[in-house]
């Protein structure tokens, strides 16, 4: 099982070299390389320091630059906090596009944002992200909401009008008008899971 989810991570690797040649035109996202310039922040009791990428964290297990400080992040959230720690698998769901059916105008920065995610999710929560599409793609397992259980939950992730987040039942539903939202709805998870933003609306 665990050499079939390295040869599924390969095969997600070479299948999002186009999008990851994007990262450019947002900077470094999660793990940023930027020099610090000294400024300390405060957030609910998390301190984060600024640098050229962004906002960087100190966790226990690792270090996570984000794009957008906390109090920058402002949408409608209709889900209760993300309990990963109690979970040690989740499956992202990428839209199936570039050829494999369904299309989506955000697939290239969703493959980005999804590649940067299964190491974080690995080494801070201790959770594997099981890379699936909507529909079939060779070497990868079709998903969607209908296939969210309590046991393994959905991350699902599209574009729409409308940037929010919502929850269908254990499936997490990220909407993105915008790449840019894509890339805040992400980091709004994260810090809802690093207990830095509390449940409710944001």
């Amino acid at each position: 099982m665990v050499q079939d989810r390295r040869e599924m991570y390969k095969k997600l690797m070479v299948f999002l070299l186009a999008g990851i040649m994007i990262s450019s035109v947002f900077g470094v996202i999660f793990f940023g390389f930027g020099g610090s310039n000294g400024d300390s922040l405060q957030y609910n009791g998390f301190e984060f320091v600024r640098v050229s990428g962004g906002y960087q964290l100190q966790t226990e297990r690792t270090t996570i630059t984000f794009s957008h400080f906390p109090s920058e992040l402002s949408y409608e959230v209709q889900i209760r906090q993300p309990e990963a720690q109690h979970r040690r698998e989740l499956v992202l769901v990428h839209p199936a596009g570039q050829g494999h059916g369904e299309d989506d105008r955000l697939n290239q920065t969703i493959a980005l944002v999804h590649y940067n995610l299964a190491p974080l999710f690995q080494e801070e929560f201790g959770v594997s992200l099981i890379p699936a599409y909507t529909s079939n793609v060779s070497g990868f397992p079709a998903a969607d909401c209908r296939n969210a259980t309590a046991i393994l939950p959905v991350i699902l992730t599209k574009s729409a009008d409308i940037s929010r987040i919502s929850l269908n039942d254990s499936c997490i539903v990220l909407e993105a008008a915008e790449p840019e939202d894509l890339i805040s709805l992400h980091e709004l998870i994260l810090y809802r899971m690093l207990g830095v933003i509390e449940g409710g609306t944001t």
